[in-house]
């Protein structure tokens, strides 16, 4: 079953009877050979019936920020305390949320509404809403180097260009009739954005409810669906390739250390399950190999430091870690009621979970782990999107402002204070903006 769609029917219509949680003991854990990862906290979030679902973090400020569902609104946690430090109150239902760690604006996007409400992280209040000019926008992510944020939009068939600088719509990415963009990634280094379609006939054959569970009574997808990744160029705005993705990719992230790309399949067809990570080169944009799992999964985030895949799995209730080098699963957490939505600090190693149906959010703490050897890195460049970058060596610490003038671009690394762990290596590079 196509979850992000199925949220969306869900949040449309109101219905939520026929939910169904499974209930696991927040906090349990299965530790890695390694000894991590561990569950440090779990954080209540008063996200309303349903939520929270997406969840982002801004690096620079230690701030973690969930869209909070049918609560129609945006929390704000404090990452050094685990707790709640502010709600802004929105008028969509968001799903997703983004962070722009430079000017700490926060991007969210709602089912039942076809804007893009901005927040300003500093003062927690609502600075705008910006029109995606498309339908259903489910997910959004953020191009920092470009000031180009991504919406893919459900029942448009197209993925929506923003300007993030001045908060304007710039460009519309078609896509062919029989695709339901349901999840978007940007690799920064690449300037390429990867847009997960879970397939047409998803949306029309989704259940009005969603379940927990090995079957949707409210009737499968037909057998043979299919879905696939649309590879777009940021550069023109035009799509470049699409990679075949089994039954349907229902999420994604990016490594832009590695160039590789991970596609989530959550689906239930007529007859059979396929619950797996798809591994995508982003050079050939091929599949390398798919990495099984045992429950569906609503959520994928990588930490470039560590080379490490967080998968949250609503289908069991866990947050499955995998090792980037060997496509092995390393480790499994117990998380909350139903995880979906994942995202990691890589400045602190912490990993954030919503859980939407017992509305926490659980924290992991996995270890500062060198990264695992993976094949063909990007090769070491001195400029992104023309601007420079420089080694965070140079930088008295990663929240320093660059010297020069007020509006170069500098590239620093927000995850450490020093470049050991990348050196000569992009996956440290964040692009921030120099305020005047």
């Amino acid at each position: 079953m196509k979850l992000r769609l199925v949220l969306a029917a869900v949040l449309a219509s109101g219905l939520l009877s026929f939910l169904l949680p499974v209930f696991h003991k927040a906090g349990s854990v299965s530790r890695a050979a390694d000894g991590g990862p561990v569950v440090i906290a779990t954080i209540p979030v008063d996200g309303g019936s349903f939520g929270p679902v997406g969840v982002a973090v801004n690096p620079v400020t230690n701030r973690v920020y969930t869209a909070n569902g049918l609560g129609s609104s945006v929390s704000i946690i404090d990452g050094a305390a685990n707790a709640i430090e502010g709600t802004v109150a929105l008028a969509s239902s968001p799903l997703a949320v983004a962070v722009e760690s430079s000017t700490n604006r926060v991007y969210t996007v709602g089912l039942n509404s076809n804007d893009v409400s901005v927040i300003d992280g500093d003062t927690k209040t609502l600075v705008t809403t910006i029109p995606t000019e498309g339908l259903s926008p489910s997910w959004l992510d953020l191009d920092q180097t470009s000031n180009r944020l991504y919406t893919c939009n459900a029942n448009s068939h197209d993925l929506s260009v923003i300007d993030s600088e001045i908060n304007s719509w710039l460009a519309m990415v078609p896509f062919a009739a029989d695709v339901r963009p349901s999840a978007v990634a940007v690799n920064p280094v690449s300037d390429r954005i990867y847009v997960a379609n879970n397939s047409s006939s998803s949306f029309e054959t989704l259940c009005s409810c969603i379940t927990f569970g090995t079957s949707c009574p409210c009737g499968n997808l037909p057998a043979g669906t299919s879905g696939s990744v649309h590879v777009v160029d940021g550069g023109t705005n035009t799509q470049i390739a699409a990679i075949p993705a089994g039954t349907g990719a229902d999420a994604i992230a990016v490594n832009p250390a590695t160039n590789r790309v991970y596609a989530a399949l959550s689906i239930w067809t007529s007859g059979e399950t396929d619950y797996g990570i798809y591994v995508i080169d982003g050079v050939t944009n091929t599949v390398l190999t798919t990495i099984p799992l045992n429950g569906a999964p609503g959520g994928v985030a990588v930490n470039p430091v560590t080379n490490r895949i967080y998968v949250a799995n609503y289908g069991d209730n866990s947050v499955s870690i995998i090792d980037g080098g060997s496509n092995a699963i390393v480790g499994s957490v117990s998380g909350g009621s139903g995880p979906f939505g994942v995202a990691v600090n890589p400045t602190t190693g912490h990993v954030y979970v919503t859980n939407p149906l017992n509305h926490t959010v659980t924290v992991i703490e996995d270890p500062a782990l060198p990264p695992t050897a993976t094949p063909t890195p990007h090769p070491v460049v001195g400029s992104v999107g023309g601007k420079v970058l420089v080694p965070p060596a140079a930088l008295a610490d990663a929240s320093s402002e660059p010297s020069g003038p007020p509006d170069a671009m500098v590239g620093i690394w927000v995850g450490l204070a020093t470049a050991t762990a990348v050196t000569a290596a992009v996956a440290g590079w964040h692009v921030v903006r120099r305020r005047s």
